[in-house]
């Protein structure tokens, strides 16, 4: 009974020590900080809290069209994965779903459309795009993704990658500077 009693103050201090270590925000979700609700999956700022605490806010690449667009963003993401290039689907993934009560924005409209609006505002310095000039004028690109980068004021540039690019130069263009 002595012996116990003399190592509580220890085992309380371990506790305090453990609990006390942060958790950093990394694009792997290695630790997730916070759990939300699945019915919080179209709330825009809950997800920018959530993107604040798992996601690096650079290097995103954006993408018109499902047959079109997200195979080249993919192809572009995978080929520069050292350089932190992320496209929607790897930004909102397992973690997400689980951090968000099972939300699967490929299969509901209002989560993949409030997934959009959060990564137009939460992205930051040089962002990519594939499939700009192919894009219905009732995408996600042209309605949210867009009009979001373009009133985001910590992005610069707005980059309009070609068909098939796998090098983050081979654009042409800046959509902010049109």
């Amino acid at each position: 009974m002595h012996f116990t009693r003399a190592l509580l103050p220890i085992i309380g201090t371990l506790i305090s020590f453990v609990s006390a270590i942060p958790t950093p925000a990394s694009n792997g979700h290695s630790a997730l900080v916070k759990r939300y609700e699945l019915e919080d999956a179209t709330n825009v700022a809950l997800i920018k809290e959530w993107l604040g605490e798992n996601v690096d806010n650079d290097n995103f690449v954006f993408y018109s069209g499902s047959t079109v667009g997200q195979p080249m963003a993919k192809a572009f993401c995978d080929e520069n994965s050292e350089d932190g290039y992320k496209y929607f689907y790897y930004i909102f993934d397992d973690a997400f779903s689980l951090a968000f009560g099972g939300a699967d924005p490929s299969a509901a409209t209002d989560i993949a459309r409030a997934c959009s609006q959060a990564m137009a505002e939460y992205a930051e310095g040089e962002v990519r795009v594939f499939n700009n000039a192919g894009a219905a004028v009732d995408s996600f690109w042209v309605t949210i993704e867009r009009p979001g980068l373009l009133a985001n004021e910590n992005v610069d540039d707005i980059l309009l990658m070609r068909d098939g690019a796998t090098d983050p130069d081979q654009n042409d263009g800046d959509l902010k500077d049109s």
